[in-house]
């Protein structure tokens, strides 16, 4: 499922979601690592309301492939999108 990154969620005691990000200095610039942060947190800002009760937690695994900015975020949407389904 992940390509990129890892993903660890599990279920906590409270009605919040909460999102932890860990992004190494391998993945690339500071610039890359903060836009990749950006994006988890905007994207899971949006969508909380499927993330009640969990904890998730992103780990950029690499630095992200020669793929382009809007396949890459579109991948980061479609695992979103799965582990929407999990969870529900």
């Amino acid at each position: 499922m992940f390509r990129h990154w890892v993903l660890f969620y599990l279920k906590n005691e409270d009605s919040i979601g909460r999102l932890g990000i860990s992004v190494q200095k391998k993945y690339g610039s500071s610039v890359e690592r903060n836009q990749f942060r950006r994006f988890i947190r905007e994207y899971f800002r949006k969508n909380h309301e499927f993330f009640k009760g969990y904890d998730l937690h992103f780990v950029a695994k690499q630095k992200k492939a020669e793929l382009g900015k809007i396949r890459y975020k579109a991948e980061l949407k479609d695992d979103f999108s799965k582990l929407i389904h999990w969870i529900s």
